[in-house]
């Protein structure tokens, strides 16, 4: 378990999800969602975290990408598509859009029993057909959400990443909006 800053902003609801409803949903669907995934949402659903910083597969977007925000529980499921047949949605029924990047990629968990719980990237201007390519146009970031979050740094110096409302040049969150929270 690591310790991150943390921020709930901008569109996200003031709605909660408990662990229960998460393994209700899990249950119904078949899917398991990773115990830290379910942690971390039953206590924030969502927001933002510091350090945010992260590498990743994708082949078509360079290898080094900042984290913004975690979508809450109810974006997941819009973001997602769950609601749309299966051959008329950007993405495949086994996989979640569970967050963004500060250039506004998408952050996917996958839940195949293939991989379960694998973090991917999905580029913003990439259309992957998941019913014929698979997960080729997803770039691989790690073996698991818990990996993934282990993996999260601070930028180097000079290192050219985005960091949005973590910028501390650009117009850092307000100190009074940061809390922290362990994933």
């Amino acid at each position: 378990m690591r310790t991150f800053k943390f921020m709930r902003y901008g569109a996200f609801s003031d709605d909660t999800v408990s662990a229960e409803e998460l393994k209700a949903w899990s249950a119904q669907f078949g899917f398991p969602l990773p115990d830290r995934y379910v942690a971390f949402m039953a206590q924030t659903n969502g927001g933002s975290i510091y350090p945010s910083v992260f590498e990743h597969q994708h082949p078509q977007i360079k290898p080094i990408a900042a984290f913004e925000d975690f979508y809450d529980w109810q974006s997941v499921l819009e973001e997602s598509e769950l609601d749309c047949p299966a051959q008329e949605r950007s993405i495949a029924p086994d996989h979640l859009i569970i967050g963004s990047t500060t250039v506004e990629d998408q952050i996917v968990l996958r839940l195949h029993s293939e991989a379960p719980g694998a973090i991917y990237l999905r580029g913003h201007n990439t259309s992957p057909n998941w019913i014929t390519d698979g997960v080729d146009e997803f770039g691989f970031i790690a073996h698991s959400f818990g990996a993934f979050i282990d993996s999260l740094r601070e930028p180097k110096p000079g290192e050219p990443v985005y960091l949005k409302i973590w910028d501390t040049k650009g117009g850092a969150a307000p100190e009074t909006s940061i809390s922290s929270v362990v994933i």
